[in-house]
């Protein structure tokens, strides 16, 4: 959509707009600039029109989800590239497990995506790596070998976690 919305539009655009940057995690404020409405009339939408919220936000938050899957499993290849073969066999591991449940009829569960996909399995796995902390990750995955260069974890790289760390 489009980032501000032309009076002319629909209220269902607004709604749907409004929807897609709440599951982003945007501040009321934010869009209510988008859609050039107050902060207290975009609040009252969810209540005012809980269908057509529900509609919007389920598909924003849809996409949401097959994003962060998508991105969960380039995480998942990368890290069967490490040079620690427990790091690779934990990914490889996963991404089979991933695979496996895929496979099998889905099953109704009450965590299924807004679309009735089963994504539980990855929004687990997701929560699970980014709650690890440094110590933990090297517990489970091992520690890096001495001289090679690894991505520092986020409370050593700071703002920027793509900074590399070396090994000790």
């Amino acid at each position: 959509m489009s980032e501000l919305i032309s009076a002319e539009s629909a209220p269902h655009d607004f709604i749907a707009l409004a929807a897609e940057k709440r599951v982003a995690g945007e501040t009321w404020a934010t869009i209510a600039r988008a859609v050039n409405r107050s902060v207290r009339v975009v609040q009252t939408w969810p209540k005012r029109f809980p269908e057509l919220w529900k509609k919007h936000y389920a598909k924003a938050e849809a996409t949401l989800m097959k994003e962060a899957s998508s991105e969960a499993m380039h995480t998942l290849r990368k890290l069967m590239r490490s040079e620690s073969e427990p790091v690779q066999q934990l990914a490889a591991q996963k991404i089979l497990q991933l695979q496996e449940s895929r496979a099998k009829p889905a099953r109704k569960t009450g965590n299924e995506g807004a679309d009735g996909s089963t994504i539980p399995e990855i929004r687990q796995l997701v929560d699970y790596l980014e709650g690890l902390t440094h110590e933990q990750f090297t517990e489970q995955f091992g520690a890096a070998e001495p001289g090679v260069v690894v991505a520092a974890p986020p409370e050593i790289a700071g703002d920027d976690p793509a900074s590399p760390a070396l090994a000790e």
